[in-house]
């Protein structure tokens, strides 16, 4: 056996290992060598000088060039392995389908130089079938319609000039921290009286999304028209105040169109209304009047007989659907007083100003609706109903809010239940009361019956005894609303009913005299600033002021009394 000395091992071993430091060191600098420099690639390539893709180099898109010079041909770079998500999205659009690439629309070296947009290629695109092609064209991005939308807002941006500003009270007059339909209108008013020529307004449509999921068909109308729309979200910013953004409701400018699907739960769907019996053709109902009033009068001859004979046909000022929309589900026997107001004021937009000589104008307008004086010949009720009271104010409870605190069909249950109405609803009242602390009733004046002529007005209009006195009749009955899933029940109330139950303590609602003192009412009484609106508060002002006089009076008489007697 041939023995190796322990020292050769060792020579042997570090050997081995100086062989393979050096086998490693020549493939890592070929490697190297294999890999050109940008620098070198630019030699030849000098028309993408100053390519901009980000920090990348050549060779990490053209990663199959090892040596130089390289083939002719090369291979297309894989875009994937750094914009997989990207990939992705734009492997299931209609664009791969149609058998474009990433290249078709950017160009990998300027991508900002050369950036292509929807209308490079389809600058001709036909929109003849959308409805307001023009305003949809002119204020939304394609990718609302065609593509997948992740997140959407109206924004409108208002800057008064010569640094005035706006009081609160005139943009959210209800205090609730969301400017309506109503009060839009209303500020709208506002800014062409008071500040005409002298403000600027700016509505956007932001619409964010990923322009590589182009879909093969466009949205749906509904996609944004429909009862959960895309613009969900809000808001009014002002400049120059301390809170410059309040939230707004976005079907100001976004109206709601029907729905095939829903139609069959509005009062026209259950009453077995197809859409044939209305559409008699392409055109639409409101346009034609000898159509509109054909279609309507087929239903409701007896009121067309009125409206034909009022001021607002007559100056050819509205049609039937101006007012109404025929696919709504909830009817309009079931708006409130502030819906209903909204109705009127798209047209009427200055009816808080026309009516300031109304003592609390606000406060009439929250528990009133127009037609509650503009039309003296119709029903008129006062309407209760349950609502949640918090911080940011009053909401209406829905019908599975009422479920889910008495654990039943609210309306249903005075069927089933034995007794009178009356105790029915004392029932009820005390229930709520027991469950949730913060449930309380509301009211508001409605039309339940309405005489459509609203040209009428009452000639003694503006003397107070003509609603606030023992003997005034201005509204029929007494209604508590019990909303259902998919009508709301009206239930006959007698008004003393209200008083006898925990629930009815807490009504905000007065027919006689007026609300306390508040602290917005002391602001605009000190700052002289609307202190006309105060109406009857100005004698509990005067009143609180007498008392503070007489209490610092006696104060000082005691300091006198007690400082000349030491």
């Amino acid at each position: 056996m041939h023995l190796i000395s322990p020292m050769r091992r060792i020579w042997y071993g570090k050997g081995s290992v100086l062989l393979l430091s050096a086998a490693l060191l020549v493939l890592f600098c070929a490697g190297v060598r294999a890999a050109p420099r940008t620098e070198d690639c630019l030699e030849c390539h000098d028309a993408y000088g100053k390519y901009a893709h980000g920090g990348v180099a050549c060779v990490d898109c053209h990663s199959t060039i090892t040596s130089l010079p390289h083939a002719d041909k090369l291979p297309q770079p894989a875009c994937a392995a750094c914009h997989k998500k990207t990939a992705d999205s734009f492997s299931r659009s209609l664009h791969t389908k149609r058998g474009l690439t990433c290249l078709s629309c950017h160009n990998a070296h300027f991508p900002q130089k050369d950036k292509k947009y929807c209308a490079s290629c389809h600058a001709n695109a036909s929109h003849g079938t959308l409805p307001s092609s023009k305003n949809h064209l002119d204020r939304l991005m394609c990718i609302a319609c065609h593509g997948k939308v992740d997140r959407t807002e109206v924004r409108v941006h208002l800057e008064i000039k010569d640094g005035k500003r706006l009081r609160a009270a005139a943009i959210d007059r209800d205090g609730n921290g969301l400017i309506d339909q109503a009060e839009w209108h209303a500020l709208e008013d506002l800014l062409h009286t008071e500040y005409k020529g002298g403000y600027i307004m700016e509505k956007t449509y932001q619409v964010r999304g990923d322009p590589h999921t182009v879909t093969a068909k466009p949205a749906a109308c509904d996609a944004c028209h429909g009862p959960a729309g895309f613009f969900t979200t809000g808001s009014l910013q002002i400049t120059g105040r301390k809170k410059p953004e309040i939230p707004l409701d976005t079907r100001i400018f976004i109206p709601e169109l029907p729905s095939a699907k829903e139609f069959g739960r509005t009062v026209h769907g259950r009453a077995g209304v197809v859409c044939a019996d209305c559409h008699l053709s392409q055109r639409r109902i409101a346009e034609g009047g000898s159509e509109n009033v054909h279609v309507c009068r087929k239903c409701h001859e007896a009121v067309q007989d009125v409206y034909s004979r009022s001021v607002h046909v007559r100056v050819g000022a509205t049609h039937c659907v101006d007012c109404h929309n025929p696919h709504r589900v909830t009817s309009y026997k079931e708006l409130g007083a502030k819906a209903r107001i909204a109705v009127c004021s798209r047209c009427h937009k200055d009816y808080v100003r026309r009516h300031a000589w109304l003592p609390n104008t606000s406060l009439h307008f929250d528990y009133l609706e127009c037609a509650t004086c503009h039309s003296p010949q119709s029903k008129k009720s006062l309407v209760f109903y349950f609502v949640r009271k918090s911080p940011a104010g009053k909401v209406k409870l829905s019908y599975d809010e009422l479920v889910a605190l008495t654990g039943q069909d609210p309306a249903r249950a005075f069927g089933e239940q034995q007794g009178s109405p009356d105790a029915q609803i004392g029932r009820l009242f005390t229930l709520l009361a027991q469950r949730d602390k913060t449930v309380t009733i509301d009211a508001s004046i409605i039309v339940t019956k309405a005489y459509h002529d609203y040209s009428e007005t009452h000639p003694r209009e503006r003397e107070c005894v003509t609603c606030h006195a023992r003997e005034a009749h201005f509204y029929d009955s007494m209604l508590l609303l019990l909303p259902g899933r998919n009508s709301s029940t009206y239930i006959p109330v007698k008004g003393t009913l209200l008083a006898k139950y925990p629930i009815g303590t807490s009504v905000d609602f007065f027919l006689v005299g007026e609300e306390k003192m508040k602290k917005d009412d002391v602001y605009k009484f000190l700052h002289l600033r609307g202190p006309w609106e105060l109406g009857l508060k100005l004698i509990d002002f005067f009143g609180l002021m007498t008392i503070l006089v007489v209490l610092v009076g006696v104060a000082v008489h005691v300091v006198l009394r007690l400082t000349v007697r030491k």
